[in-house]
Order: structure tokens, then sequence, then C-alpha cells
């Protein structure tokens, strides 16, 4: 999922830009009684390389 969306050659989005749309999904998830699982690769932990892809994981597990 992260690859997806954050490699220029799918959509090639910051995750700032990203945030809405998966909000989007797990609020639909939500309201319909669905799951949603997220995948992560591991070098989308690193703060220092990361662009804010460590800190959006951090926040979908909230939300």
């Amino acid at each position: 999922m992260d690859a997806t969306l954050a490699e220029e050659r799918y959509l090639g989005l910051a995750a700032k830009r990203a945030e809405p749309q998966l909000t989007r999904l797990l609020d639909w998830a939500a309201e319909h009684g669905g799951a949603f699982a997220v995948l992560w690769h591991p070098d989308r932990f690193d703060p220092a390389t990361s662009g804010g892809w460590d800190r959006l994981y951090s926040r979908l597990l909230d939300a």
C-alpha cells in the first residue's frame, strides 16, 4: 500500500496528500462494517528518510 501511494511509478503522492485519501477509505470501511489492512514497508519507518510516511502510519493506527 505505501509503495502504491508513494512511488513515482504508481501514484507518486507525498504523505500529506495521501492522508485524506486513506482517511476516506478507513471511514468507508468503518461505515460498512469492513476491515482495513495496512501494508507498510520497513524503509518507510525511518524518520530521516521516510518523508512523513512514518508519522502517517502512526496516525492511521490511531484513527
